[in-house]
């Protein structure tokens, strides 16, 4: 699935299709191109591979300079930079990702901050863009969804686990089209896989959590409905409902 999708993006970086016809400007897959072409010629010349014709690059040795990439982004490039990371991290030796688990989800957290400063900037400019959420949620799916079946619980905080499945959960409802369509999309794909074959104790834990979180939510709720009602009442204000 690793390579198919890579041989993808790569039949951007032509001007021309199979056929021989010239293609159709697709800004957004040349980008990204054009950025998956950078991250190879990080990886083959830490190898001192320059030879692609040689080369082939692996998913932990893409995941490796995309997570590089990101840390040291100055917000250029993002959306490409989580876009390849989405398709990278299903292909990570669970090994690597049970030793960098930490790692990411500390990344994806400050990702968060970032795409939030940075789309702010964007609408303040004219030019308001849903796409670098888009793109960053796709990522926290991919994560969750590999975290389910092939991280041991040992190797996971689950504070930030659940604060994971929060966003992801949050952006169920983003008033953003496209970012409430992918969070949906990676949930349903998060609770077909757990199904399928899911590690049992990272399952569990999660919905416990979610119940937890659902209950202390609804009694807030209560709560603040029923205050907001006595504060109505007493204060002069009408009677609730």
């Amino acid at each position: 699935m690793f390579q198919q999708r890579i041989a993808n993006i790569q039949r951007h970086k032509k001007s021309t299709g199979p056929d021989g016809r010239k293609k159709k400007p697709n800004p957004e897959q040349e980008k990204l191109a054009m950025v998956y072409a950078a991250i190879e010629d990080v990886v083959r010349s830490r190898n001192g591979t320059e030879d692609a014709t040689t080369a082939t690059v692996s998913p932990t040795e893409c995941f490796a300079a995309t997570m590089t990439a990101i840390e040291a982004s100055d917000g250029q490039h993002l959306c490409e930079l989580f876009n390849l990371l989405s398709i990278t991290l299903p292909a990570v030796k669970s090994s690597v990702m049970a030793a960098k688990w930490q790692v990411i989800a500390g990344v994806l957290f400050q990702m968060t901050k970032v795409a939030a400063q940075v789309e702010l900037a964007e609408a303040s400019a004219g030019r308001a863009s849903s796409r670098l959420s888009k793109w960053l949620v796709a990522c926290i799916s991919a994560f969750l969804k590999a975290t389910t079946v092939r991280v041991p619980p040992r190797s996971i905080n689950k504070q930030a686990l659940v604060r994971l499945h929060d966003l992801l959960l949050s952006s169920t409802v983003d008033p953003r089209p496209k970012v409430r369509r992918t969070a949906q999309d990676g949930l349903i794909d998060i609770i077909e896989t757990g199904q399928r074959g899911g590690r049992k104790s990272v399952r569990t834990f999660v919905c416990s959590e979610w119940v937890h979180a659902c209950v202390c939510g609804l009694l807030s709720f209560l709560f603040a409905a029923v205050f907001t009602c006595f504060r109505d009442t007493f204060g002069g204000g009408t009677w609730c409902g």
